[in-house]
């Protein structure tokens, strides 16, 4: 080989530098495209590197690779939107197949035995409270005789000396 023939092909490497660097750049970046699954953005790059270099083999491997990736994926999607769907289809198929519920009779619900357990103890201690007051009235008017004045001062006298 000449010294002109070995300047030429060193002048020639010298002026792929920049471009050879700009490749690899531009490779890099749709690999990853390529992994945050921008296909569209990666498929661009790589026929961009392709119509200047068309024999490049990274370039030619990586757009194989992604169409192989991208295939993949996406049937995987379709297969698992497929899974999902089904899911829900058969779900829907045994809600379907369940007998609705019926609408509990209000007197069946935790609230109304609630308040029906108080109401029935306030009626009850009420009517305790009132018979209690009437025998004892009855109790005194029998010791005291039908003086109503009487009576009451006396009931009243005889709790305040129980107490003491």
């Amino acid at each position: 080989m000449s010294v002109t023939e070995q300047k030429t092909i060193f002048e020639e490497m010298i002026e792929d530098v920049p471009a050879s660097r700009e490749k690899r750049k531009k490779i890099s970046k749709a690999k990853h495209c390529v992994s945050r699954e921008e296909w569209d953005e990666a498929d661009a790059i790589y026929d961009e590197i392709l119509a200047e270099f068309p024999e490049d083999e990274a370039a030619l491997r990586g757009k194989m690779l992604l169409h192989r990736k991208r295939t993949r994926v996406e049937s995987e999607n379709l297969r698992r939107e497929e899974k999902k769907n089904a899911r829900l289809e058969k779900r829907a198929a045994r809600e379907a197949k369940r007998r609705p519920r019926k609408a509990r009779p209000i007197f069946h619900t935790k609230q109304f035995l609630v308040i029906a357990a108080i109401v029935f103890l306030l009626v009850g201690a009420a009517v305790a409270m009132i018979l209690g007051i009437v025998a004892h009235r009855n109790s005194a008017n029998e010791l005291y005789g039908e003086n109503a004045a009487v009576t009451d001062t006396c009931i009243i006298l005889n709790q305040k000396t129980d107490v003491y």
